[in-house]
C-alpha cells in the first residue's frame, strides 16, 4: 500500500508522534509540505483540497537575508498562488523561531473552524546567499555539495549566480571538460552530501538533466530563479550590479541564457519568477497594476 509522503523532504505523514518528522494532527486539519511555490506540487493542490479554500503559511521567513522587503514576499507568494487560480483565503508569513505571525495564523484557523479548511505550510528555505561572481562563467560546471551541477552553456560576462540554500553545502566550479571526472574524484570527499566514500559508492549520481534556456528583457531585475526542490533555489542575475555595466551597451548583448542542471532522479527542478529578498530585492520588484475586480478579490496576506 503507498504511503502518503510530505513534498520535498519525503518524510511519511504520521499521526502518532508529536516530535517525528511527518507528524499531522488528524483532528484539525490536513497539512501539507511543499518547498517552491512555482512547482508541481501546486499543480496538485486541487487533488489534494479539491475546492476547499486554503490558509497558505509561509514559515522561516526569519531565515531570508536581511533586508529582506516582506510586503515584496507576500505579494510574491499571493502572485504565485493567483497564477494557480487557488482559492486562497489568507497568506501568513510566519516564524516559529521568532513566533512572528503564529498569533495571525491561530486566529484565522478557529475563525473558520465551522468549515473545511486546507492548512498549506510552505517552509521557505534557507536564504543565505553566495555569490558565483567569475569574469569567465561560460565552459564552466558549478557543483553544488553533491546534489546538483550547473553546467553554464552560455551566460554573459557579467552574469552572477546567488545561491541560496544551506551554509553547509559546499559550492565548486570547474571546467566543465573536467566535470565528470571531479564529480566521481570528489564524491564524498569535497562534494558532501553523500558523506564518505562508501555512501558515495552507492550513490546512485545525478540522473536528470534538463536544459533551460531562460530569456530576460533587461538588467534591472534577475531573470529568474532555479529552484531545486527540497534544497534551495539559485538566482538568475544577467549582470552583477555591482559591476557597473551600462544599459546602453547591455541592450546590445544576447538575450538569452541557456544551462544545463543535473540532479538526482527523485529530485525536481523549476524555473520560477524570481523571488525579491535581500535590500535588493525591494529596488527591482514591481507590483502588477490590478484591475478594480483584482483588488476587491485579492488574496490578503499578513506577517
Amino acid at each position: 500500500m503507498a504511503t502518503a509522503c510530505f513534498y520535498g523532504c519525503g518524510a511519511p505523514l504520521q499521526t502518532s508522534e508529536l516530535d517525528a518528522p511527518g507528524y499531522v494532527d488528524k483532528d484539525a486539519y490536513e497539512l501539507v509540505d511543499i518547498v517552491d511555490f512555482n512547482g508541481s506540487f501546486l499543480s496538485r493542490v486541487r487533488d489534494l483540497a479539491g475546492a476547499n479554500p486554503i490558509i497558505l503559511v509561509v514559515t522561516k521567513v526569519d531565515l531570508l537575508p536581511k533586508g529582506t522587503d516582506f510586503n515584496c514576499v507576500g505579494d510574491w507568494v499571493v502572485e504565485a498562488t493567483t497564477k494557480k487560480q487557488l482559492t486562497v483565503l489568507s497568506v501568513h508569513l510566519t516564524s516559529s523561531k521568532s513566533l512572528v505571525g503564529i498569533a495571525g495564523v491561530a486566529s484565522e484557523i478557529q475563525k473558520e473552524k465551522e468549515r473545511d479548511v486546507y492548512i498549506l505550510v510552505s517552509c521557505l528555505q534557507k536564504g543565505d546567499g553566495r555569490d558565483i561572481q567569475y569574469q569567465r562563467l561560460n565552459g564552466f560546471s558549478i557543483f553544488w555539495g553533491g546534489l546538483v551541477r550547473i553546467d553554464i552553456l552560455k551566460v554573459l560576462p557579467e552574469t552572477c549566480l546567488p545561491f541560496y540554500g544551506p551554509k553547509r553545502l559546499p559550492i565548486h566550479a570547474v571546467p566543465t571538460d573536467e566535470a565528470h571526472e571531479f564529480y566521481k574524484k570528489e564524491l564524498g570527499v569535497l562534494l558532501t552530501p553523500p558523506t564518505g566514500k562508501d555512501r558515495a559508492a552507492e550513490w546512485r549520481g545525478l540522473e536528470t538533466v534538463q536544459q533551460l534556456q531562460i530569456n530576460f528583457e533587461g538588467a534591472e531585475r534577475p531573470a529568474s530563479d532555479v529552484a531545486i526542490s527540497g534544497l534551495g533555489w539559485i538566482t538568475i542575475e544577467p549582470k552583477c550590479k555591482s559591476l557597473g555595466v551600462s544599459e546602453s551597451n547591455f541592450a546590445e548583448t544576447i538575450k538569452g541564457l541557456h544551462f544545463a542542471v543535473h540532479v538526482p532522479k527523485p529530485v525536481e527542478i523549476f524555473v520560477r519568477p524570481s523571488i525579491p529578498v535581500g535590500k535588493a530585492g525591494a529596488e527591482w520588484y514591481q507590483y502588477r497594476e490590478l484591475t478594480e475586480k483584482e483588488e476587491e478579490t485579492r488574496t490578503m496576506w499578513y506577517f
